[in-house]
């Protein structure tokens, strides 16, 4: 994770849970849930290789965002 978004998700979110290793089309992601001081939580797919961000779910408005990655070329 870049320094940047790190320290934007520090910022945010107070509490960080590693929920073990799930797949998102096919491929293994680590599955982090993180909350902030208010209860509302976010829980991010990083794919294991590239440590892309896969897919999210934001749990207060109970959404799913999932993100294709491209080929340069």
């Amino acid at each position: 994770m870049s320094r940047e978004l790190n320290r934007h998700f520090r910022q945010d979110y107070d509490r960080f849970v590693f929920d073990g290793v799930d797949k998102v089309n096919g491929k293994p992601c680590y599955k982090v849930t993180m909350t902030n001081v208010a209860g509302m939580s976010m829980t991010l797919w990083i794919d294991k290789s590239r440590y892309l961000i896969l897919r999210a779910y934001d749990g207060f408005v109970g959404s799913n965002i999932l993100y294709a990655i491209k080929k340069a070329g």
